[in-house]
This record gives structure tokens, C-alpha cells and sequence, in this order.
């Protein structure tokens, strides 16, 4: 079966694989916390995350991280965009592209600390700390003492 032949497309997308997903003990509260959430994003964003939850059990695992897990909800909270993103995203290839991203620009990074923030960033804890109103650690300053151009941002 081809890959791109018409509706093979929905089907290599994250929220599409999933196979099961958490029993969840206090889904009314769960699907609460939810709604609230999406009730305060942008419409369009909202509406996105309504049809990629609509497949089988991706509602359940977002029921689920509501319930359970606090910090990945508040992840989740921080970037509708995102997580429209890595539902949306074919697995395999979203990966590969961050890695290999990631990967060039280690290349050219000053040194351990910017290879840190790279990799923090990579993974997106940078955006959440930041998001959250933490304070995100400064990168040093380029040799010779001159700001760094990705500094502040």
C-alpha cells in the first residue's frame, strides 16, 4: 500500500496511531478540564485539536494527561500550536527533522552551554519554563564579550 494514495495520509498522522489509551478514573473532570482549556484557545486552534482528537482513543489520551499528569497538560496548555503540530505530524518524519535540525546547528554552537540549550529547546522544555513566567538561563556571551544574536529571544 502506498504511503501517499488517498487516505493513507490521515493514517500517518500521530493522532491516528494511537492504539489505547489510559483508563481514566474521573473522565467527567478530566473532560472539564479539557473543554475549559479549549474554550480559551483561538477558535481555529480549538476546532484543529477538536478533529485530531475525534480519532479513536486520542481524546482518551488527552482525557488522560488532563487527569494524571499536571505538567504534560500544562505543556500542553502553554502551545495549542504545538500540540496541533505532533498530533497532526507523521511520527517518524517529524522526529528525524528535529534531530537533524538539531544536529546542524550543534555543529555551530560556542560551546556545552549552548549545546545544552539547543537540546533543552529541542524538546521544548525552554518554551514551557519560559511560558510559565521562570526565568530561562542565559546563554553566555559570545568570545570576545559581544551579545550573542540569539540572545534574549
Amino acid at each position: 500500500m502506498n504511503a501517499s494514495a488517498p487516505g493513507n495520509a490521515d493514517r500517518r498522522r500521530l493522532a491516528a496511531r494511537f492504539a489505547d489509551g489510559p483508563h481514566v478514573s474521573a473522565p467527567d473532570k478530566a473532560e472539564q478540564r479539557l473543554n475549559d482549556w479549549l474554550a480559551e484557545i483561538e477558535p481555529e486552534q480549538s476546532a484543529a485539536i477538536d478533529e485530531l482528537i475525534d480519532h479513536p482513543h486520542a481524546k482518551n489520551i488527552l482525557l488522560g494527561i488532563a487527569e494524571f499528569s499536571p505538567f504534560l497538560f500544562d505543556l500542553i496548555r502553554a502551545d495549542a500550536a504545538r500540540l496541533i503540530r505532533l498530533l497532526s505530524c507523521d511520527p517518524e518524519t517529524h522526529f528525524e527533522a528535529v534531530i537533524e535540525q538539531t544536529s546542524r546547528n550543534m555543529l555551530t554552537a560556542s560551546g556545552e552551554t549552548e549545546v545544552m540549550h539547543l537540546l533543552r529547546r529541542m524538546n521544548g522544555a525552554d518554551r514551557s519554563r519560559s511560558r510559565r513566567g521562570q526565568d530561562r538561563a542565559a546563554l553566555p556571551a559570545a568570545p570576545g564579550g559581544r551579545a550573542r544574536a540569539d540572545e534574549g529571544a
